[in-house]
């Protein structure tokens, strides 16, 4: 089922349209319960007509989300501020709600596409990508951001 306007949101969650299957919520939910986080993790679908509605909702709402395809570059120009990997690659997978008393809520966009797929090719196959040649392919914003990193 699509997010609504005025759904209640969970803490923590991934948005992506369509979004049927993903092992995000089990994943992460794993994780907050190691940590003690009593937070919930959901799988968000959003369709394309709602995905500002849910990005204004969210950061009043949210204390972040991860951001699945088609929406990694649509949601960089959403942010208020981008890392230097989400800025050079145009793509955002993460964002982190940022709420201040007296201050409008802002949303800080990351990518940490390219830095993971470093480490995987790093501690999976001893692989250093740094001074490389090395061919991506792909078309999407993890594509972009595997690139730039």
């Amino acid at each position: 089922m699509a997010w609504t306007e005025g759904q209640t949101l969970p803490e923590l969650g991934l948005i992506g349209w369509p979004l049927s299957v993903t092992f995000s919520p089990r994943m992460h939910g794993a994780a907050l319960r190691d940590l003690g986080l009593a937070w919930r993790y959901e799988a968000i679908p959003v369709t394309p007509g709602d995905l500002r509605a849910f990005v204004s909702a969210s950061s009043v709402a949210m204390r972040g989300f991860n951001v699945t395809m088609p929406y990694k570059i649509e949601v960089r120009a959403l942010c208020s501020s981008l890392d230097s990997l989400a800025s050079a690659s145009g793509a955002v997978n993460a964002v982190v709600c940022v709420r201040a008393p007296g201050r409008r809520p802002r949303l800080e966009g990351h990518n940490t596409d390219g830095p993971g797929l470093l480490r995987a090719l790093s501690l999976g196959a001893d692989f250093e990508a740094p001074g490389r040649n090395v061919l991506v392919v792909g078309a999407g914003g993890s594509a972009a951001a595997c690139a730039a990193a």
